[in-house]
């Protein structure tokens, strides 16, 4: 198995991994778990895409095990409390809810159908008498006019995670700040 799978699997990784020096950790985890599950193997139809997939579950695992990176200059009194967090997140919640209420009444509508209702862009389709690829395409569309209108109007910064953690007004009439 290591003769036929370990260059394909070491390239797989490597192609994932940022640090060269976790390659071979990250394939000795792999092979460890191909040799803790060897007994049940007869049932793995295809064990070079068994393999495959453990890899990429092994590489996931080795990032979710890294320590945080410390920001540079970073300390515990300049990270946001709980309450600055909800704060923001508010702020921001207003600011785009009052974008979107300015956007024309029908993308409006499309938009609260589907990304703060949940509703199936089919089930919007239907409401809209227009077909699934054309509701897509609305929902889209939509979304990168207020994505559009929000980029205008705030300058906002993200943590790595996505979430974020600093809004700052670009021009007078937005309520971000």
């Amino acid at each position: 198995m290591w003769n036929e799978f370990s260059e394909r699997l070491r390239r797989e990784i490597a192609s994932r991994t940022a640090d060269p020096a976790s390659v071979d950790d990250v394939l000795q985890n792999v092979f460890l778990k191909l040799h803790q599950s060897a007994s049940g193997l007869s049932e793995v139809e295809n064990v070079g895409g068994w393999l495959h997939q453990v890899a990429r579950n092994a590489v996931i695992d080795h990032y979710r095990r890294q320590p945080r990176a410390e920001v540079p200059g970073a300390s515990i009194e300049s990270a946001s409390s709980e309450e600055e967090d909800a704060a923001l997140s508010k702020t921001v919640a207003d600011a785009v809810a009052c974008m979107l209420r300015g956007l024309p009444s029908e993308d409006e509508r499309v938009l609260t159908m589907a990304d703060m209702n949940g509703v199936k862009q089919k089930d919007i389709a239907e409401a809209l008498g227009i077909s699934l690829s054309g509701a897509k395409s609305r929902v889209q569309r939509v979304r990168e006019k207020l994505r559009s209108l929000v980029q205008e109007c705030c300058a906002l910064e993200f943590d790595r995670r996505g979430r974020v953690i600093a809004c700052e007004a670009k021009t007078d009439g937005c309520n971000c700040s």
